[in-house]
Parts: C-alpha cells; sequence; structure tokens
C-alpha cells in the first residue's frame, strides 16, 4: 500500500491522531500554565489597552459601568468574556484568570488540529501544525495579556474547523454560526469571513435548493442576532449607527504614520475640558506597544474630544 493509503488506515482507528491530539494539547496547557505562572501572570501587565479591558470588566461586574462612547470604542467580547471569569473566580483573582487565560490559549492547539485532521490524511501534517501551534512564541506570550488575542484565537480557531467540517459533512451549522457570532464580537473583521463563506456557498452549489438555503440561514441567524445586539449597544452609547465599534479610525491613523500615540482631551458636554481631581484636563492616551522611539515612532497626535474621533 502506498503511505498514504497507511496513514488512512492509521486515522480509521481514531487512535494515532488522538494519541497526538493530548500529547500537543497538554503539553501546550502545561507551558501556558508555566509562562502565566512564572513569567509573565495577566495582572502583571495591567497597563493601555491591557488595563482598559480589565477596568471595563471590573465595571461591568460590579455595577459600575457608566454610559459613555468610550464603551463603543473597541468590540465588547473580550472584556464580556473576562467579566464572565471574573463572576466566577472574582475581579482581583489573578492566578485564577491566568489559569483560564492559559487554558483557552491551549485549545487555539486542539481546535487546528482537528482542522489539519479533516484537511490532510497524513500524520506529519498533524505533528508539524501541532508542533507549530503548540511552541509558536506570539501565542505563549499572549496568555499573559489581557487583551484580544487569546479569546479570537480560541473563537477563530473553532470557527475555522467547524467551517472545514459543515463543508465536509453539512452538518453543525448552527455551532459554526455561534463559533463566528463570537469571534465577531471579540474582533470584528469575523464578518468577512462569514460573507466570504456565504459567496462560496453559492459558488459551490449554483441551483442552491431550499434544503441547502435553510441551512445556510441556521448558520447566518446567530450572527445576524449578534450583529443587531451590537449596532443597537453601539448606538445606545454614542447616539450614531456603525456595526460595533469605532477603533478602527485609531488603526487607520497608526496605518498610515509615524505618530507613537494618541493623546485626546476630554471634554464636557459644553465643550469644556474635563479637569481632574489634581487639576490637570483629563486625557485617553492609546500607545500600541511596538510603537516606541527605538523602533522608529516619533510624536504625539493630540487633540481635543473623543479618541476615535
Amino acid at each position: 500500500r502506498s503511505l498514504a493509503s497507511r496513514f488512512r488506515s492509521s486515522f480509521a482507528s481514531d487512535r494515532s491522531f488522538w494519541l497526538l491530539l493530548l500529547g500537543f494539547f497538554f503539553t501546550s496547557i502545561l507551558i501556558r500554565m508555566l509562562w502565566v505562572t512564572y513569567v509573565q501572570n495577566p495582572g502583571d501587565a495591567l497597563q493601555t489597552d491591557m488595563k482598559g479591558y480589565y477596568d471595563r470588566a471590573v465595571n461591568l461586574v460590579n455595577g459600575t459601568q457608566v454610559d459613555s462612547q468610550g464603551l463603543a470604542c473597541f468590540p465588547y467580547g473580550t472584556h464580556f468574556l473576562l467579566a464572565l471569569e471574573m463572576k466566577l473566580f472574582g475581579v482581583d483573582n489573578f492566578t485564577a484568570l491566568g489559569i483560564v487565560q492559559a487554558i483557552l490559549n491551549g485549545f487555539f492547539v486542539v481546535f487546528s488540529l482537528l482542522a489539519t485532521r479533516r484537511t490532510s490524511s497524513s500524520l506529519i501534517a498533524v505533528v508539524v501544525v501541532g508542533v507549530l501551534t503548540t511552541f509558536w512564541y506570539p501565542a505563549i506570550t499572549y496568555a499573559g495579556f489581557f487583551t484580544s488575542e487569546t479569546p479570537y484565537m480560541f473563537f477563530v480557531s473553532l470557527s475555522y474547523f467547524l467551517l472545514i467540517r459543515l463543508s465536509q459533512t453539512g452538518k453543525g451549522h448552527w455551532l459554526a454560526g455561534i463559533a463566528m457570532a463570537f469571534a465577531f464580537t471579540v474582533r470584528a473583521q469575523m464578518i468577512l469571513t462569514a460573507a466570504l463563506y456565504v459567496l462560496w456557498f453559492f459558488l459551490r452549489r449554483k441551483d442552491a435548493p431550499l434544503p441547502a438555503l435553510r441551512k445556510l440561514a441556521f448558520l447566518l441567524i446567530p450572527i445576524a442576532i449578534v450583529c443587531v445586539f451590537s449596532a443597537y449597544r453601539y448606538h445606545h452609547f454614542t447616539g450614531r449607527y456603525d456595526l460595533i465599534s469605532d477603533n478602527g479610525a485609531i488603526a487607520r491613523l497608526f496605518a498610515v504614520t509615524d505618530y507613537e500615540l494618541i493623546e485626546a482631551d476630554q471634554m464636557n458636554p459644553d465643550n469644556t475640558p474635563v479637569i481632574g481631581r489634581d487639576g490637570k484636563v483629563r486625557t485617553k492616551k492609546f500607545q500600541p506597544p511596538a510603537r516606541s522611539k527605538k523602533n522608529g515612532y516619533h510624536g504625539v497626535f493630540k487633540f481635543r474630544g473623543y479618541i476615535s474621533d
């Protein structure tokens, strides 16, 4: 028999694959647990955008959230998820919160391997993907931050596994739609993946019989519900109409300029500056970690008003 045929036989029993998956999963969890325990716990990095996610989650849990358009600056999925974790373990239980981060991060490996199994009959491919995802340094480090990367890795890898399974078996429309909807609340670009899947669906099924269209609706309903809620939430905080958040403006400014920092003076409704207890004008600042002078960035983009204006 050919090499590919032997690999298919090994998958028929499932034993080889599941042993590999369990091995990589436990290895990835161990590495990430060690990282959040001995290298960097998320609670030790409460600054810039990490502090923003944390503070919004704490306010949500404690019922101290004050409505403002700043709550529409970034997608809400990350701090909603963090607030759920805080409800379970406490707002300052950074050991437990770090462990949750490590586990969510480790599932990126599991979903990637499940997707690999469905797209390749080669055990070598499983090993390669397992090694790359388990030991991928950026993924490991993100376990030590309260940012959107870890939940997005979880939901986007779950989504592509479920979409592959859906394409091959025609099953799991609801699950794929729910996973993509959650991914959208963390990072809105997931909506483009959903649109591309719909396009592929119609290109693949030019006749598109009614049962197939009904199943496609099952995929899209969870996404549509979350999009409607997101648009409503955005309008509630800003009075304007958009899909989910305003942070695209910040991303575009950093993409086309060399500024290292955005600084916005907060303003009252009567257009006077908001003065803090220290007698100084209160500001909102945003600076990605990579935007530093040593990396060639310089200057502050300063203005009065909403930071995403």
